[in-house]
């Protein structure tokens, strides 16, 4: 039985399964007729689906018709599209662990709705039948913590999950989750360093740049124009500063109690991939803030986890 573990992000999707990751930007865009022919060399990155075309991932970026990844809609429509997606990269898996953002982990609506999307789904005439686990983003985080980093699963500790567009809060309280003081914050992503990039992009170059153009250059550190590398590394990294600085003071001013008496700030998600080096070179935190490695891969890792434990508590009840 293969079990994958999967965190759809705003910003990228980012798979783990038995050692294996992938990962590639959550970008979704319809083909037009006039995108490609039948002896096209991109008609085998064309993805058919109810009843429409579609280009995934990095073939998708550069499309004037690719879809705005920030909408709930958009994860209940395409969420099956991309987990075909991860599929195709790192072969079907039987039991998939997937996360949502906890406001919408906690309405039960949605979360049943999420799930029954992936129950079965068809892609390219190809009819997919899975189970599905729904976990809160940040349930991943800390699972790949207790794992991989922590002293104990009793530990008192505050899961920040720095994504594409939210952030995920939540605060676990001797081994357990709580909703107290857990919450989303909508536009706390780093979705705020991709604009400020953006912008002086668009001042200093003059081209004008889609927000998921933006973050592959926040990830790659540079512009081409015209065939030219252009290093914007320096600026990159006080983009990330100022961020840093920003979210910690937003941390410390909101959760102040609660950091009084936790073990450790554990910060992982897409977001943290940008932060991390700010983190470890500015921040001498004596190991009270605490990032994993890899920590884009942190959800996914847990999740993989978690259906792991579940389908062993499972086994156990039946018998």
């Amino acid at each position: 039985m293969v079990i994958m573990g999967i965190d759809v992000g705003y910003g990228d999707v980012k798979a783990v399964s038995n050692g294996q990751t992938i990962k590639f930007p959550t970008a979704v865009a319809q083909v037009k007729s006039s995108d490609y022919s039948e002896t096209d060399l991109f008609k085998d990155t064309v993805y058919s689906f109810k009843g429409k075309e579609y280009f995934v991932g990095r073939d998708a970026l550069f499309s004037d018709n690719c879809y705005s990844t920030r909408t709930d809609e958009f994860l209940f429509k395409f969420a099956p599209l991309l987990v075909y997606a991860v599929f195709e990269k790192l072969g079907k898996a039987d039991v998939v662990g997937i996360g949502l953002p906890l406001a919408m982990f906690l309405d039960r609506d949605m979360r049943k709705r999420f799930e029954e999307s992936l129950r079965t789904f068809e892609v390219n005439g190809k009819r997919i039948d899975l189970d599905v686990y729904v976990y809160a983003q940040g349930q991943g985080i800390f699972v790949d913590y207790v794992f991989n980093g922590g002293e104990n699963e009793k530990e008192t500790v505050l899961i920040l999950d720095i994504g594409f567009n939210t952030l995920d809060v939540l605060c676990v309280v001797k081994g357990r989750p709580t909703r107290e003081g857990s919450t989303t914050f909508d536009g706390y992503g780093v979705a705020r360093m991709v604009q400020k990039l953006v912008d002086y992009i668009a001042r200093k170059y003059r081209v004008s740049l889609s927000e998921q153009e933006g973050k592959e250059i926040l990830r790659s550190g540079y512009l081409k124009i015209y065939g030219k590398k252009i290093d914007l590394g320096l600026v990159i990294e006080e983009i990330a500063e100022d961020y840093t600085d920003w979210l910690l003071e937003v941390v410390k001013s909101q959760w102040a109690g609660f950091l009084r008496r936790a073990d450790r700030i554990v910060l992982a998600g897409g977001g943290a991939y940008y932060l991390q080096n700010v983190i470890r070179t500015k921040y001498e935190t004596d190991g009270f803030i605490f990032i994993p490695d890899s920590p884009e891969f942190s959800n996914a890792r847990g999740f993989e986890r978690l259906c792991a434990l579940d389908l062993e508590a499972s086994v156990k009840a039946e018998k």
